[in-house]
């Protein structure tokens, strides 16, 4: 098995799939609109995607141990499980950053970069003040 280099990065991607299925997904940004949409943890410098997960809605496969967490910190600890306490830095987007993962990946010995979304409701007041 390959072991990741120290700098990795969770991202989402959708896969183009035109046929019928119960869990596709349509978001108008992307390229190739309608698909499966999958959550991708993969290094940094090399881009070798190191596991995915699936987007099955409420029946998408995550760890039960992390289920009282919002779903996307849900999905960034379960593919992280194996590399938690090993000292891995990890770019995640702003879908999924929030306080209460950061503090989660600092316990396991991971640090974290990413943009915070201000608007979320775990967000401090005195940060989400905007400054002149």
């Amino acid at each position: 098995m390959v072991t990741p280099e120290r700098d990795v990065a969770i991202d989402e991607s959708l896969m183009l799939f035109k046929g019928r299925l119960g869990w596709k997904q349509f978001i108008p940004l992307k390229r190739a609109r309608f698909g499966v949409k999958c959550f991708m943890l993969g290094e940094s410098i090399s881009g070798y995607v190191w596991s995915i997960i699936i987007y099955t809605g409420k029946d998408t496969i995550l760890k039960p141990e992390y289920s009282k967490l919002c779903f996307s910190s849900q999905i960034v600890l379960t593919m992280m499980e194996p590399l938690l306490h090993k000292g891995y830095c990890l770019t995640i987007e702003n879908y999924s950053s929030s306080t209460e993962l950061a503090d989660k990946l600092v316990s396991c010995r991971t640090d974290t970069y990413s943009t915070l979304n201000l608007k979320r409701k775990e967000v401090p007041k005195e940060m989400q003040k905007k400054k002149n």
